[in-house]
């Protein structure tokens, strides 16, 4: 019983640790992700956990078959030498799920722990938000002048703008579902806040993840009380006149409609990140097609782009000259097709998953393939981390009867 008790604790500990320590030290996330998988397998050694049953035995297989294959293409790529890059990098693909696989019947009695780590992630996005609204004093001024520059706010702990604008439309769609059964006024008041920040801040990936996916929100509430939908679609479109008002969010869609007619128009892309991204991920593009099969693997990968780029500048200084920002482009020009094959199981799987549960994993399924079109989601531990936990333990914590706020 003692030793049952210890087991639990620590699980509870080790699962705490991940989220905090995920705004503050990627060190402690490394550190609890292998302490978790330790304890997993020695609980796994004593209790002879079947691994292919259960409600997420397929998610578990899924995402482990992800992580081989992954490894596999890595061999194939001719880049042994580089084999271990990947073999550590992706390693949460396999460790978190086993993990939580063998502890699937413990974590169905630690719901409201869920639900309260679940918490972290959004009370710790909010205090990211309000720390990059309080470093521009709520000026108006230099956020419209980091809009118009095609920059971002920064934050106390280093959290890249597209990750705290991932967390903050995560949180949005986690309120939601507390709402749908619990309308306390501090729920609708930090939905609101949230809401209102990445539009202050003008967070450019929040604000175009927010609505597309907040209206396949609603509809699919609303799929049954078709007499309802006109009026959601026209609320979403208010809502969005409503915010043209603030001056950020304004700057920032004049810096993006001016961004797309400087691609339109193939006039110079320097200074204008959309282009150079689009740039980027054309270089990576021609990478993969030479490369279609089996890839170039990492070591060559960020090579071959630098030549591409003394080869043709297009007409981009130094300074200027990013690399590929879109993770289905990297990884196959990396990795090859396979990769990419098992992509798009991995992501349909998790979709026709949340489609079937009709649960919010959905939106978060989607909110991570529009993260990936302009980030290299997958090759960031930390986003790794999130699409686990939030795969396998976020539903759980919605589950809870006695939902905290």
């Amino acid at each position: 019983m003692f030793k049952k008790n210890l087991i639990n604790k620590l699980l509870i500990t080790l699962l705490l640790a991940l989220a905090i320590g995920f705004f503050v030290s990627r060190a402690m996330v490394s550190i609890a992700m292998i302490a978790i998988f330790v304890l997993a397998v020695y609980y796994q050694l004593n209790h002879k956990i079947t691994l292919y049953k259960g409600i997420n035995a397929k998610t578990f297989f899924v995402f482990a078959g992800f992580y081989f294959l992954i490894l596999t293409c890595s061999l194939f790529s001719g880049q042994i030498n580089c084999f271990t890059e990947p073999l550590i990098a992706f390693a949460p693909l396999l460790i978190l799920p086993f993990a939580f696989q063998v502890f699937e019947f413990k974590i169905q009695f630690l719901k409201r722990w869920l639900n309260t780590i679940n918490w972290i992630f959004i009370g710790g996005t909010f205090f990211v938000l309000m720390d990059m609204v309080y470093r521009q004093g709520f000026n108006s001024e230099k956020i419209i002048q980091l809009a118009h520059d095609s920059k971002n706010v920064s934050n106390i702990w280093g959290i890249h703008h597209n990750i705290v604008g991932f967390l903050a439309v995560y949180a949005i769609f986690y309120i939601a579902e507390l709402l749908k059964r619990n309308r306390q006024p501090l729920l609708f008041l930090l939905l609101f806040l949230i809401v209102a920040i990445i539009h202050h801040l003008g967070l450019r990936f929040a604000i175009m993840a927010f609505y597309p996916l907040m209206l396949i929100y609603l509809l699919r509430l609303q799929i049954k009380r078709s007499t309802k939908i006109y009026s959601l679609l026209i609320g979403c479109f208010l809502l969005v006149g409503s915010f043209m008002f603030i001056p950020a969010f304004k700057a920032r869609y004049q810096n993006t409609k001016s961004d797309i007619e400087n691609v339109v128009t193939n006039r110079n892309p320097n200074f204008f990140s959309l282009n150079q991204r689009l740039i980027a991920n054309q270089i990576g593009f021609d990478i993969a097609k030479k490369n279609w099969l089996f890839g170039v693997g990492t070591c060559e990968i960020k090579q071959l782009v630098e030549q591409e780029y003394a080869r043709n500048s297009r007409l981009l200084i130094p300074e200027n000259r990013k690399f590929i920002h879109n993770q289905l482009i990297y990884g196959w020009a990396t990795y090859g097709f396979f990769y990419v094959l098992g992509w798009l199981i991995l992501f349909g799987f998790l979709i026709y998953k949340g489609i079937k549960d009709r649960s919010i994993l959905l939106e978060i399924s989607l909110l991570f393939l529009m993260h990936q079109m302009v980030e290299n989601t997958l090759e960031k531990q930390l986003m790794l981390m999130l699409l686990i936990y939030f795969t396998f333990l976020m539903p759980r914590g919605l589950e809870s009867r006695k939902l905290k706020v």
